[in-house]
C-alpha cells in the first residue's frame, strides 16, 4: 500500500506483530535553525529580572531567602554578558527561577536546547547550587518532563533533545537554581532552542510480506524518539 503523510517524518521503524515490513521515506535533510536565542548582551542596563537579547525572558527570585539577579559583563569578553543569581550573606534556603518567552516550534522536528552554566564554591559541598531543567509540555532527554543540571565549578555546555507533546506548538522552557550557602553565585549564559524544518509532505511506501500469520495486519511507523506518527 502507498500511504501519503502530512506529518514530518523521518527515517523510523516499522512495527507490524511478526510480519516483516519494507519502507522508503524520501525526506531531504535541512539545517537546524535558531527557534529561540537568550545571550544577554544587550540586556546590561537591566536588573536581572527581564531582558530580550535578542528574545525576551524572565527571571524571578523565588526563594525564602532573598538573594540578587544581575547581569554582568564577563571580564575577558567586553559586549558579551551572562545572567547571575548570587545568593545572600546568611546560609538559608535560596532559589531563582529563570524562562523564556513562548518559543514556537510548530513546523519543526528534532528540537535541541542548550545553554553554559557554573557555580562559584567547592566542587562537592552540601549545599552549592544545583538546577533543574524543564518544559510546559513535553519530554526533555527522551523520557521526562524535568531533568537535573549538574553544576559545578567549571563553565559547560548542557544540551538536551525536546519532544513536544501532540498537537504542541510552542513551549517554554524553565530553568531552576537552588541553594543552601552564603555568597555562592550561580552564572547562566547563551541559551539556545533549535530545530530542523519539516520537509512537508512525504511518499512513504509499506510492503507486507506474507508469512505464518495472515491475520496480524496492524502496523505502526515510529520516529526516532519512538513517537507513533502513522498506524494502521
Amino acid at each position: 500500500m502507498d500511504l501519503r503523510s502530512p506529518f514530518c517524518l523521518s527515517p523510523g521503524r516499522l512495527i507490524l506483530g511478526l510480519a516483516v515490513l519494507l519502507l522508503s521515506v524520501p525526506v531531504a535533510q535541512s539545517q537546524q535553525e535558531t527557534l529561540y536565542e537568550a545571550n544577554f548582551d544587550a540586556d546590561g542596563a537591566g536588573d536581572g529580572t527581564s531582558g530580550a537579547s535578542p528574545d525576551a525572558w524572565l527571571a524571578e527570585d523565588v526563594g525564602p531567602n532573598s538573594g540578587s539577579l544581575s547581569i554582568y559583563e564577563w571580564s575577558d569578553s567586553p559586549g558579551d554578558r551572562y545572567f547571575d543569581f548570587t545568593t545572600g550573606a546568611d546560609n538559608g534556603s535560596y532559589e531563582c527561577s529563570w524562562e523564556t518567552d513562548s518559543v514556537n516550534i510548530e513546523g519543526y522536528t528534532q528540537i535541541e536546547v542548550s545553554f553554559l552554566a557554573r557555580r562559584t564554591g567547592s566542587w562537592s559541598g552540601s549545599g552549592e547550587f544545583s538546577g533543574e531543567f524543564s518544559a510546559s509540555q513535553g519530554v526533555i532527554g527522551g523520557d521526562t518532563e524535568s531533568t537535573t543540571i549538574p553544576l559545578t565549578p567549571t563553565l559547560i555546555q548542557y544540551s538536551f533533545s525536546f519532544v513536544p507533546e501532540e498537537g504542541q506548538t510552542s513551549v517554554v522552557f524553565t530553568n531552576s537554581f537552588f541553594s543552601t550557602r552564603k555568597n555562592r553565585s550561580l552564572i547562566f549564559d547563551d541559551f539556545r532552542v533549535l530545530g530542523v524544518p519539516c520537509g512537508g509532505a512525504a511518499d512513504v511506501t509499506v510492503s507486507i510480506i506474507p508469512d505464518s500469520y495472515p491475520a496480524e495486519i496492524g502496523w505502526q511507523i515510529s520516529d526516532e524518539y519512538g513517537g507513533v506518527v502513522m498506524e494502521g
